[in-house]
């Protein structure tokens, strides 16, 4: 009985009359089809073709007109993300065409992605077509993989495109992973993938035939724009020129070793590939003397004029300051020059920049926002000189510098500083920067033979600065002083700082701490090691 009841009861639910049944299957069809939501539409009944009543889908909303305008970021957010070369192009354009500059004169200048606040469009990630065989590399969408290699040293990217299978070959034709090539001079006739864990980005060690084997290999050399090349001692001058004569697009260029000589810059310089190079490092913190050691200052001096553009400037300590400055002022023509980061790299104690050079660093580059020494050579020095007689030039003015860095104030085998003269020196680079960021001053220590040791010489006693760091800036975050006596009447409060690095500084470290009080977010403790305050 029980069966029969089901089957009657399934039965009657299934009556239905057939044109009525097409007719209500005709209605649903068009409201699928005339709505704006495929996934939502207005009836979603069950069974076939039938519908039930409470089922109708939520109506769609629309938005208000003018609600996409708070996706429009602020005109300064606008000026900000333009390059500051298509900003003068611009404004002088504007102001040769006698018209004014509109907000969508600024959109011109930039990238769809970069007009808006809104996030990018979300990638697909799809199933690699060139890799097989490679494991779970299959699996990665050919523009994440490209995404990873970018993000690599030079050395590791072309050992991956070379050395790990056949499939990943073909990253050798994508352009943008060969816009930068870093090498350096090595023994043999073959590229050598050095692996020095010390270095953040390792170079890739060739020879001289093996560097030009690496440029035939790159897939277009005029997408090159950066290039660093260490010369040694087995790369000769032909080599290094044949490398530079390949590239014609430079932005950043860095040549350092014995083998560059006059010939490889004149060839440079000649060829007028340096028009576009914003960044130049002849020398680093590592070479202290290799860098342009068989260059002349005559051919360093052409290679600047030839570069108008330059912003960035690091220089071996050997070549005069007035030489450099004429030749960035010639380069612009009589104009303001661009350098917003310099570093002059020498051995510290040794060859140092003068007191006079660096009270003019602020008329002679006004843009100069990093500023890194590794001598000072003090106004009319001499041995046992009074500390009245020394008159500390006023510096003039560097309002956008905000990284100072002296790497040591004293020569070699001079004597220390007096306590007064320290003082005098920090109050007057102070007066200067009124935005520092970034402070870093080394004393240094002065160096005595075994010779003078046994004739009972000893070193002198370290200075103190006095009152000289009780008025820094509130811009201040960084604070690192070596090899000088610090107490605690030295400091103030200076909540703003974030990180302060103390090494050298006598017994009072400890004190000292308490007196400057670092606060940062995480409100970490400062700690002591050793007469070294670390707080970051």
């Amino acid at each position: 009985d029980l069966m029969r009841r089901e089957s009657i009861k399934q039965e009657s639910s299934l009556k239905m009359d057939r044109p009525k049944r097409a007719k209500m299957s005709q209605k649903v069809e068009n409201d699928i089809s005339d709505s704006d939501d495929l996934a939502w539409p207005k009836y979603a009944g069950g069974g076939s073709g039938g519908c039930s009543k409470g089922t109708r889908a939520p109506k769609k909303i629309k938005k208000a007109a003018g609600t996409g305008d708070t996706d429009m970021p602020s005109h300064d957010a606008l000026v900000s993300r333009c390059a500051r070369g298509d900003l003068e192009s611009l404004l002088l354009g504007k102001i040769l065409d006698g018209t004014s500059t509109s907000i969508s004169d600024i959109l011109a200048l930039l990238p769809e992605v970069k007009q808006t606040n809104k996030p990018p469009p979300a990638v697909v990630v799809n199933k690699g077509k060139e890799r097989v065989g490679t494991g779970r590399f299959d699996a990665l969408d050919e523009e994440v993989l490209l995404a990873i290699m970018s993000r690599i040293p030079f050395l590791y990217r072309l050992a991956c495109t070379t050395s790990v299978c056949k499939p990943w070959r073909s990253l050798r034709d994508h352009i943008s992973l060969w816009t930068e090539v870093k090498v350096t001079g090595s023994v043999g006739s073959f590229v050598e993938y050095r692996l020095n864990k010390s270095e953040t980005n390792p170079a890739v060690g060739c020879s001289g035939k093996g560097v030009e084997r690496l440029v035939e290999w790159l897939p277009r050399l005029n997408a090159v724009t950066k290039l660093d090349l260490v010369s040694k001692d087995c790369m000769p001058p032909d080599a290094v020129k044949k490398v530079l004569a390949n590239f014609c697009n430079l932005t950043s260029l860095s040549l350092r070793g014995k083998k560059v000589s006059n010939a490889v810059l004149k060839a440079f310089a000649q060829g007028n590939k340096a028009a576009a190079l914003t960044e130049l490092i002849l020398a680093d913190k590592e070479d202290y003397f290799r860098g342009c050691d068989w260059a002349t200052q005559k051919e360093v001096h052409n290679l600047i004029k030839s570069a108008p553009l330059l912003e960035v400037l690091a220089l071996p300590s050997v070549l005069p300051f007035d030489g450099i400055h004429n030749a960035t002022k010639e380069a612009r023509k009589g104009g303001q020059s661009l350098i917003r980061r310099l570093t002059i790299h020498g051995l510290p104690g040794f060859e140092g920049t003068s007191w006079t050079d660096i009270a003019r660093m602020g008329t002679t580059f006004p843009e100069l926002e990093s500023l890194s020494l590794n001598t000072i050579g003090m106004p009319t020095w001499g041995l046992g000189l009074d500390d009245h007689i020394v008159n500390f030039p006023i510096l003039s003015a560097m309002p956008r510098l905000r990284t100072l860095h002296i790497m040591s104030c004293i020569s070699y085998s001079g004597h220390h500083f007096s306590s007064d003269r320290l003082n005098k020196m920090i109050k007057c680079l102070l007066a200067a920067c009124p935005v520092l960021e970034d402070l870093k001053i080394v004393h240094g220590q002065q160096s005595i033979s075994s010779f003078d040791r046994k004739n009972g010489m000893k070193v002198e006693s370290f200075p103190e600065p006095g009152d000289a760091f009780l008025d820094l800036p509130r811009t201040l975050r960084c604070l690192r002083l070596q090899d000088m006596i610090l107490l605690p009447e030295h400091f103030n409060e200076m909540p703003f700082l974030t990180s302060v690095t103390l090494i050298n500084c006598g017994e009072q470290a400890e004190a000292a701490k308490q007196a400057v009080q670092v606060k940062t977010i995480g409100k970490r403790e400062d700690q002591v090691e050793g007469g070294r305050l670390v707080g970051d």
